[in-house]
């Protein structure tokens, strides 16, 4: 019994990795848990950031009743979540709603099963991945090989977002034109600030070596 559980797990491993092979950013986070809620059969997923305070959880990424859903934001004290970000990753196959009286989201959606992993970067928590049933958990071993195979690319998705997300503040905050040339594709990153200092209308743009030459001596 415990091979075929492995084999399981194997199969359901292979199958994410083909198709999330080539999504990055954002379009990984939301296909990652559209794509495990539909695996397991669950009725929410999600990736939440953690506050600097630990108080909040913010949702970045939600798949519901295998849709995309709006993000939201939630207290942790009295939540399975923060039982999780404290002690590590917690599956209840059942009665979860009545383990946590105070969680009021999961009386309000009929939630049974949960599974919950926190996200780590070096010692620091950062988040958590949280998979929602509206029933029983049949494959606990196999959520939970997922949810651990996966954590350490969530985790560098999410942070590798922030960062170009504060880069993208300070460029468009910046009064100087920002000039990127890649030499190994001969392609050319130009501000929307430098295309404005150059006398063109202000946007981002990305292209050939030579388009740039054009731009500095119309």
């Amino acid at each position: 019994e415990m091979l075929i559980e492995a084999e399981r797990a194997g199969d359901q491993l292979d199958r994410l990795n083909s198709r999330l092979s080539r999504e990055t950013g954002p379009a990984f986070l939301s296909a990652f848990v559209s794509l495990v809620g539909d695996a397991f059969g669950a009725d929410c997923a999600y990736v939440g950031r953690i506050d600097a305070g630990h108080r909040q959880m913010h949702t970045l990424h939600v798949a519901s009743q295998g849709a995309v859903s709006g993000n939201f934001c939630y207290p942790l004290e009295g939540t399975p979540c923060s039982s999780v970000m404290q002690t590590g990753a917690l599956v209840f196959e059942e009665g979860v709603a009545q383990q946590f009286p105070r969680d009021f989201m999961l009386t309000e959606m009929g939630i049974r099963g949960y599974a919950g992993m926190p996200l780590y970067h070096g010692a620091q928590s950062i988040g958590i991945i949280a998979v929602l049933f509206r029933r029983p958990i049949e494959d606990v071993e196999g959520l939970l090989t997922v949810l651990h195979h996966y954590r350490r690319r969530l985790t560098a998705e999410i942070l590798s977002i922030e960062t170009c997300e504060r880069a993208s503040l300070a460029i468009k905050g910046m009064s100087d034109g920002i000039v990127d040339w890649c030499l190994d594709t001969d392609q050319i990153y130009l501000s929307a600030r430098c295309r404005e200092l150059l006398g063109h209308p202000p946007r981002e743009q990305t292209a050939p070596a030579t388009s740039f030459q054009g731009l500095l001596h119309r």
